[in-house]
């Protein structure tokens, strides 16, 4: 990965603790590292692995795509329909079963 791509993947990662509202320590916790490993990612002294970054997508509820491939806004709105989908089949399981 070269240094523009190193980059742009600490500002994604920012972006998206951000965007989730979730502190250096809180996003740590739930992937398992130190604060101090967030921090690193952030400002591109590391870069997490494929484990981590796919953890840290689930955390922020981003798609893999909006770190892999920068933001993208069709992939993320794809995602929340998705989302949207499967709590609507749950919304349906639930209605029906109370229903009986």
């Amino acid at each position: 990965m070269n240094d523009k791509k190193i980059k742009d993947l600490a500002k994604v990662i920012k972006e998206a603790r951000r965007e989730a509202r979730l502190s250096q320590a809180a996003l740590a916790k739930q992937i398992g590292v130190s604060d101090k490993a967030i921090s690193a990612y952030e400002t591109a002294r590391t870069t997490p692995t494929l484990s981590k970054l796919k953890q840290i997508s689930k955390v922020t509820n981003q798609p893999l795509t909006y770190f892999l491939e920068g933001k993208v806004d069709n992939a993320v709105i794809l995602q929340k329909l998705q989302n949207i989908e499967d709590e609507m089949k749950e919304i349906r399981k639930l209605v029906k079963e109370t229903s009986k």
